[in-house]
């Protein structure tokens, strides 16, 4: 039995410098040609576990929601975009 999965997603990993960051948060994405992408945290993960809200110095793996990745684009750094 396959499973198919038509999600636009992509999934980033890097360390949290500052701050909180929840699932749900509004964020911007810096790509390496100074473009801005808006989008929303749909997962964050924490050796292999699962977490609802990561906090500073956490290595964490975030799943952002409706991009398609770009071939040849570096995805430079993830911030928060406050409401």
């Amino acid at each position: 039995m396959f499973l198919r999965l038509h999600l636009k997603a992509l999934f980033l990993q890097e360390r949290l410098k500052k701050g909180i960051l929840r699932l749900g948060d509004k964020v911007e994405v810096l790509l390496d040609d100074n473009r801005k992408i808006q989008t929303t945290v749909l997962g964050i993960e924490t050796l292999t576990k699962l977490k609802e809200v990561a906090y500073a110095g956490d290595n964490v793996g975030i799943l952002i929601g409706e991009q398609d990745k770009e071939k040849n684009v570096k995805y430079v750094a993830v911030q928060s975009v406050s409401e």
